[in-house]
């Protein structure tokens, strides 16, 4: 069994230009539709609050 990383997603992309965001969101979509769990960075939420 081949054993693969969860993608990582920077949220942060969606404050940049829109070539970046673009990118995170395709990025976005293929790990939900294709992995179905992604690791999400770039949230904004302090430990404590996650």
């Amino acid at each position: 069994m081949e054993q693969s990383s969860l993608p990582i997603i920077d949220l942060a992309a969606l404050k940049g230009a829109s070539d970046l965001r673009r990118t995170m969101l395709a990025k976005l979509a293929a790990a939900a539709r294709d992995v179905g769990f992604f690791y999400l960075t770039g949230h904004g939420l302090s430990e404590s609050e996650q």
